[in-house]
């Protein structure tokens, strides 16, 4: 319920958000989108072949099924027109990728993992011991091959790249928007310019440099067909920036001011006001309980040091006082 409320609370807040306190450039005229072609798709639908090293039959057959599906959807919302078969494997654990051939090289800590140019993608059932969902990875790392391919193979900036992975893999949601909201209160984001080539190596920097960039491609959804006119343009050879002016009338940096003030500050202090009041009520509940067992210990020692000799109430003088006043 809280996150349903976080949720709306900083929609609503990105439709009237102020703008932010850093000095701003003078506004510029919004460059109009350049009206693009309607995108086509190739007829064929890639080939999914998905290997299971060591797993069951029937878990392989539900994830190969669903790589289908999955492939038919980021097809058309790409406008990738690639039909180069995609391989997939799933592994019992992603420790198991090294002895792939050819072998991955791949963090102990990574879900899966995709190779764009060849088409290759592996995930794992498990990583570091714990269960994953493999299905929204696997969403991910096909989104980011069926990206690369509708791009003409072009490198995308980094931030881009991740936030169109993020949102078509409907990744971008109440987490992200939480980090953002912390960020608007500390002032702290991250220029989407400094995240070009990579990520922070933080965790809580990355966090933020994922939740931005999911972020700025969400709200260039605003704008329609924006993702596949966009990587179209970049597939015919156009800048990165220059197609992003054209397809969503936007250049960078002001996709980094809009990505601020979608995050207004009363909105943030809602949402942290949200959590704090969910980590009070729970404390003030801990704080009762522990009350009353304490009390409950406190009457058990009462009872324990009772000997059952009833004890003769005190004698009680009252004293009546009368003071004089002597210049009466």
């Amino acid at each position: 319920m809280l996150s349903s409320l976080l949720w709306m609370v900083l929609s609503l807040g990105a439709a009237d958000a102020p703008s932010v306190s850093s000095p701003v450039s003078p506004v510029t005229p919004v460059t109009p989108v350049t009206p693009v072609t309607t995108v086509t798709t190739a007829l064929c639908l890639p080939a999914v072949q998905v290997l299971g090293s060591g797993l069951p039959g029937d878990m392989v057959e539900s994830f190969a099924a669903d790589a289908a599906v999955l492939v038919d959807d980021l097809r058309i919302r790409t406008g990738d027109v690639d039909c180069r078969p995609i391989t997939i494997t799933l592994v019992r654990s992603m420790s198991d990728a090294g002895e792939l051939e050819p072998p991955w090289r791949l963090p102990t800590w990574a879900a899966g993992a995709a190779q764009s140019a060849t088409r290759r993608i592996v995930v794992g059932v498990s990583a570091e011991g714990r269960v994953q969902d493999r299905r929204r990875t696997l969403h991910h790392e096909l989104a980011h091959v069926m990206i690369h391919s509708a791009a003409g193979g072009a490198d995308l900036p980094r931030w881009l790249d991740e936030g169109l992975a993020r949102v078509l893999a409907g990744e971008h949601g109440i987490d992200d928007l939480r980090v953002l909201a912390q960020a608007r209160l500390a002032d702290r984001f991250l220029p989407l310019a400094a995240l070009e080539k990579g990520f922070p190596d933080g965790s809580a920097d990355a966090g933020l440099a994922y939740a931005q960039a999911g972020r700025a491609v969400s709200l260039m959804q605003d704008h329609e067909d924006a993702i596949p006119r966009l990587l179209h343009l970049v597939r015919d050879g156009s800048p990165v920036d220059d197609a992003l002016r054209q397809a969503t009338g936007r250049a960078t940096w002001q996709w980094d001011l809009d990505v601020r003030r979608s995050v207004s500050m009363w909105a943030a202090l809602a949402a942290t006001g949200v959590e704090t009041d969910a980590a009070m009520a729970g404390c003030g509940v801990v704080v009762a309980i522990f009350g009353v067992k304490a009390r409950r210990r406190q009457r058990r020692r009462m009872l324990d040091m009772d000997d059952g000799v009833p004890i003769r109430p005190a004698a009680v003088a009252l004293t009546r006082w009368t003071v004089a006043c002597s210049t009466c």
